[in-house]
Parts: structure tokens; sequence; C-alpha cells
């Protein structure tokens, strides 16, 4: 079965020098993946030996000068089978355009725990650079909403996961969410609070559902981007501790019993459609 996943690019100082950035990045496009920049961060000797978890560098003079003297575009790229396909692309592109054995063009990753790992030091390494106080996540004023649905592959209906937050959070029940972290793409936001919130690590489809709202948390305006997260009627759920409860239903009654807020109903209902319309059968009606 088809998974989405995603994979971290780096590019790298000889790939930019020369101009190729924009060819590396419309190579993976044409594989039918989705490509979003996190962020541009510098290495050092240490982040370098620590993101490809070698024991030790060889030639340190070398790795410094070429990896070590510019900050690099740091990219997330995502979609079916985006490891490999990526993967290919950097071998074919290396075959005509490498000149080096250090230069050449970009770093991608080889595994999704590699990756994971990857966009986790990544993650840590900009927000490090960015922000005064280092021991505590900086906000901002995104939001995601994933819904988590599952189709019967013989009856063909959709049912939409709701979850009950815990008595601290309200005790009211809502698909997943959760906020955008600095420099952090919603899309991989959305699947980061799945994977962190459910215990998912096989999401079949990532659907945006061209559908977002504005609401005030905290004394804070939020920006809320709804997606849809496709996932196999087997899939087990692993609660984290802030919600207590979830439930698999149909539309109508994630709409009428269950669901409490405007945004969350219209970004239900927006998905609904979109699956309609990709020739779904929306929850058996």
């Amino acid at each position: 079965m088809d998974h989405v996943e995603f994979t971290v690019v780096v590019i790298k100082p000889d790939a930019i020098e020369r101009g190729l950035e924009s060819l590396v990045t419309e190579e993976i496009g044409n594989e039918n993946l989705a490509t979003r920049k996190v962020c541009d961060t510098s290495f050092s000797l240490a982040m370098v030996q620590l993101f490809y978890r070698w024991e030790r560098i060889d030639n340190p003079p070398a790795i410094e000068t070429y990896l070590c003297n510019r900050p690099l575009p740091v990219l997330v790229v995502y979609g079916v089978d985006a490891i490999n396909k990526v993967l290919n692309v950097k071998k074919r592109l290396r075959i005509g355009l490498c000149i080096g054995r250090l230069k050449n063009l970009f770093h991608c990753s080889g595994t999704q725990p590699e990756a994971e790992w990857e966009y986790k030091l990544i993650r840590q390494q900009y927000i490090h650079m960015n922000t005064v106080n280092t021991e505590k996540k900086e906000k901002t004023n995104n939001q995601v909403e994933a819904i988590v649905f599952r189709q019967s592959p013989t009856s063909g209906i959709v049912e939409y996961l709701i979850l009950k937050r815990n008595p601290q959070k309200g005790g009211f029940w809502q698909p997943v969410t959760g906020n955008v972290e600095v420099g952090e793409p919603f899309e991989m936001a959305a699947i980061r609070e799945v994977r962190e919130e459910l215990g998912i690590k096989e999401i079949l489809e990532l659907i945006d559902t061209g559908f977002s709202f504005e609401f005030v948390d905290d004394g804070r305006k939020q920006l809320e981007k709804v997606f849809g997260v496709r996932v196999s009627t087997s899939q087990e759920i692993t609660l984290s501790p802030e919600h207590t409860e979830f439930k698999w239903v149909p539309k109508e009654v994630a709409l009428d019993v269950y669901l409490k807020y405007t945004g969350n109903k219209t970004g239900l209902t927006k998905l609904h459609e979109k699956l309609s319309g990709a020739g779904q059968n929306g929850g058996g009606r």
C-alpha cells in the first residue's frame, strides 16, 4: 500500500553557486511531489556530525569550508513514495552534474526514521538560532486542523475521527489541531500533529481542503488551515494525554452531535465535499 512520506532536502553550496537550486526543485516537482521550504540554516561541524550521525568527521577543514560557510536552504518534500523518488532524482542529477566527492548538489533522507531525525534536528537548530528563550518553543499565530478519515474499500463509506479533549483543555470534541512552529510549513505541521497526537505513522493521503478560518485564542488572532488525512481502515489510534476518547463517525453524526465550533464543522464539510467531488462515496449518502 502506498503511503505519504516526507523527506528532508538540504541544497548544498555548489548547487547554489552554480544556479542549480531551481533545477533540483523542478526535478523533484516532476515526480508529483510537493516541496516546501522550511528555513535557511547554518551548519557547524558539530551540527554536520549530528545531522549525518557520523562517529567522526574525516577531513574537518574540507567539510567546514564546504558546508559551514553559508546558510543552506532546507526543504521538506512530501507525497507518495517521496523518499525513493527523491533518492532517484539525486542519483540522476549527480550522474551529469556532480563535480567531486563533496560537491554533489543536495542531500536527501534515506529512510523515514532518518527524515524524522533530520527534520527534528533542523527545527531545533532553527528555533535556537531565532529565539532568545531556547527552552520554550516560540508560538506562531498559525494553526492546523487535521481531519483524519478512513474509507471502506467495499462500501466506500467514509468515517471521520473525532477526539475528546481532556477536561483541562475544555472537554469538547474536535479533530486533531495544533500550533504551527516557527518556520514550519502548514503541511508538515499537520503531519507532525497527527503523528504526535494519535501515534499514526502510515498516512495514505494528505489533502489540502483549501479552507481556513480565523479565531482569537489566548489574546492572539489565529489562522487555522484545514487538511484531510486518510489512513487505513485497520489503523490503530494511540491517544496523547491531550485527549481522553476517540470515535469514528459519519459526517452527519460528527456535525450534528459532536463538533462544537463552526470552523471545525465547516472544515469537515469542505473535506467531505472534496472527497465526494473526487468520485468517492461521501459517507454512504
